[in-house]
């Protein structure tokens, strides 16, 4: 009998409904599909992997017939959460024999032993890190780490804050690009792995196209596996030429587009490719121009270029903030500015929990239900 692999582990499959349901169908099938093809012992989802809290029935539905049908091919299908679906009784555990990997461990063959945690806010996570099991050897987390966010938001740990002996790897979710860091540096001075599979699908055009999983093979090494997604291109379009330029060849580079879906054998459903256009504002009625033409054949996303005096403004902007030493600034990072986290705790831990909320409107109910209920028990 062929060995079985240990496990193949994904992230941010962002299941949703609406405008990227099928993309997010098809990037979930895949890791499902690929687990059971690969004899792998489990399928390791680490966060986000719902788009929010509250959904409609369909991807709740489409997602327990998935993971009923891995577990019915002898898959284990193990989890934790990320913000955006943070819940006291995950969706995930509807699945068949659905394991909640948060402060639990699992145990591979040979010596090696997984621990996960859920998202957590920064002072949180610092403690749970501690907590780590010494012996645990893989960390499952779903956490912005400043080692690979620091200048596009405000992390809550950094690589630092992690006993790397005797961890080998640390695999996180929430960070949409793979990234294998050979050398991350732990506070006691150790070295380790630090891994992250990406999306499943392109779930904001910003982001790297190409998607990944991560298979754990028997003995402790890990590979990376490509996943199929929707063609995405995008075109620059300054002046009128480039526009008549861009109408010259677009029968052709929209076949050769859908030659490339029908190579990947792409379902229907994704077929046609996301074409994001930038554009100038001198180049007149372009998105009548060119959405008449291409007209159902691709799903185009439009952005037209700040105007020479929005663009001053933020160049101005920009050379303010590299004179301060400062890369980007977001609510993130401007939030210690504005809210003492010693003196008023709950508001900091409360606007970073919005900040970092996939559904913010949810963030702000389950809030409240959560204070009802603190006030509830102190007057009782």
């Amino acid at each position: 009998m062929p060995q079985r692999n240990e496990a193949l582990i994904f992230a941010d499959s962002h299941i949703t409904s609406g405008r990227l349901e099928y993309d997010s169908y098809y990037g979930f099938e895949q890791v499902c599909q690929m687990a059971v093809d690969l004899k792998c012992t489990w399928l390791i989802g680490l966060g986000d992997l719902f788009d929010k809290r509250i959904n409609s029935p369909a991807p709740i539905a489409f997602a327990k017939r998935m993971l009923d049908w891995v577990a019915k091919n002898g898959v284990n299908f193990g989890y934790i959460q990320g913000q955006h679906e943070g819940d006291d009784t995950p969706w995930m555990s509807l699945g068949t024999n659905a394991k909640h990997l948060h402060k639990q461990t699992i145990r591979f063959s040979g010596k090696l032993l997984a621990y996960g945690l859920d998202f957590l806010p920064r002072g949180q996570l610092q403690e749970e890190l501690d907590n780590v099991p010494p012996e645990a050897n893989i960390l499952f987390t779903h956490q912005s780490w400043a080692d690979w966010m620091g200048d596009i938001t405000l992390p809550q740990g950094e690589f630092a804050d992690i006993t790397a002996d005797p961890l080998k790897h640390l695999i996180s979710g929430d960070f949409h690009e793979t990234v294998c860091d050979e050398e991350a540096n732990g506070k006691d001075g150790g070295e380790f792995f630090a891994w992250s599979p990406g999306s499943t699908y392109l779930t904001a055009v910003n982001h790297p196209k190409d998607k990944f999983c991560f298979l754990l093979k028997s003995g402790g090494g890990i590979v990376s596996k490509p996943l199929k997604s929707r063609i995405y291109a995008e075109w620059n379009i300054d002046t009128e030429e480039a526009l008549e330029c861009h109408l010259k060849e677009l029968e052709d580079n929209l076949g050769k587009m859908e030659a490339h879906a029908k190579e990947l054998d792409l379902p229907e459903a994704i077929s046609r490719p996301m074409i994001r256009i930038v554009h100038s504002h001198k180049v007149s009625d372009i998105v009548r121009r060119l959405g008449r033409i291409i007209d159902d054949r691709a799903i185009l996303r439009w952005k037209e270029k700040p105007r020479p005096k929005e663009q001053s403004e933020l160049a101005a902007k920009a050379r303010r903030m590299q004179e301060g030493g400062t890369k980007a600034i977001t609510l993130r990072k401007a939030l210690p500015e504005c809210v003492d986290s010693t003196k008023q705790k709950k508001v900091f831990e409360l606007s970073q929990r919005m900040l970092d909320a996939g559904d913010t409107k949810e963030e702000i109910e389950q809030a409240a239900r959560a204070w009802l209920k603190e006030q509830t028990d102190e007057s009782s």
